[in-house]
């Protein structure tokens, strides 16, 4: 046994040694409880039969990472969806917010279900002008068109005369107007090329359960958009075909609202109302996802809604898209 004379002559070491270790143990503390965690990517690949040499990537996703850049944003946008849910104004609200050419992102229940309604238009538009690349004629074919009112349509088109139409003005009619006539005519004459497209993008198509009409996330929309801004699913005189139609919609509430008119906006909204047994109606829900064209910050932004009132959910999506404007703006 060591006298105590001999260990402390050894103090120095014993100190240096002492101090390594907790610096060791500190360093991993602080990696543990204060370094951001970098969120590792998920690629979507296309996993197409037709190549045998490439496996193109057709969208990355990333876990919620802490992108400090946008924690003012989180904030802010949480302090007003838990305001608006307070009033009344809407019983469910979720957001999804991305920065078009960084990928970073954040959100407010951004993994909550909802029915997308019309937003799945863009869908049918996409698996149209994706068939069309090999097939150009499949836009000029004619169908007939006789305009149904929809009752269980809120927002109402402006339906074109009856009379026969190309597929490409169908298209048209379909976004721009978000007609449901013409979306049934062009689903029925090409009922594979919309599912193609969830299949390829690994979308949910429809409700996993009897129980629920709601099957799909703004997080999970917004990667239709995520292709279509990056052309990895169309090629780019495509895609910016596809988007141009998108920024020409006649839907002027809730994302047009919150930004000024003069800055352009590719997006297409949707609406759902579930009536019950009785025939009274249980909820409504009004969402609107798109594309932001922000001089030199394009941002995707994504709004679904759950409540009792169009009016007031049209008031929740116009108030998030003024909040995100300010802060890319400021």
């Amino acid at each position: 046994m060591k006298s105590p004379r001999q260990l402390l002559s050894q103090r120095p070491f014993v100190i240096i040694l002492i101090a390594f270790l907790l610096g060791i143990s500190g360093t991993l503390v602080i990696k543990k409880y204060f370094v951001p965690r970098i969120a590792e990517p998920t690629s979507v690949r296309e996993n197409s039969p037709e190549y045998k040499f490439v496996n193109p990537i057709l969208y990355t996703k990333t876990d919620k990472g802490l992108y400090t850049e946008y924690a003012g944003l989180d904030k802010t946008i949480s302090s007003f969806v838990e305001a608006q849910k307070e009033a009344g104004k809407a019983s469910d609200i979720s957001v999804y917010f991305r920065d078009a050419n960084s990928g970073h992102w954040t959100g407010v229940n951004e993994d909550d279900i909802y029915d997308p309604g019309s937003m799945l238009k863009v869908a049918v538009l996409m698996g149209y002008v994706s068939d069309a690349e090999l097939h150009p004629d499949i836009l000029t074919r004619m169908y007939e068109y006789t305009p149904v009112t929809d009752p269980g349509q809120n927002y109402k088109p402006i339906p074109l005369p009856a009379g026969l139409y190309s597929a490409r003005t169908l298209l048209s009619q379909m976004i721009t107007q978000s007609d449901n006539t013409a979306t049934e005519i062009l689903v029925k004459n090409d009922p594979v090329a919309y599912n193609r497209v969830y299949q390829k993008l690994m979308l949910p198509s429809g409700p996993t359960s009897s129980s629920t009409e709601d099957f799909m996330s703004p997080h999970q929309y917004v990667a239709l958009y995520q292709t279509l801004y990056n052309s990895t699913y169309l090629p780019s005189y495509l895609s910016d075909e596809v988007l141009h139609l998108l920024s020409n919609t006649t839907f002027s509430k809730g994302l047009k609202e919150g930004i000024p008119p003069d800055v352009a906006l590719a997006h297409k909204f949707g609406e759902h109302t579930d009536i019950g047994p009785d025939g009274k109606v249980l909820y409504r829900e009004l969402h609107d996802c798109g594309i932001i064209y922000y001089p030199e910050k394009p941002y995707m932004l994504c709004v679904m809604t759950k409540g009792n009132d169009f009016s007031s959910l049209e008031g929740v999506i116009s108030g998030i898209s003024r909040l995100v404007y300010e802060f890319v703006h400021s």
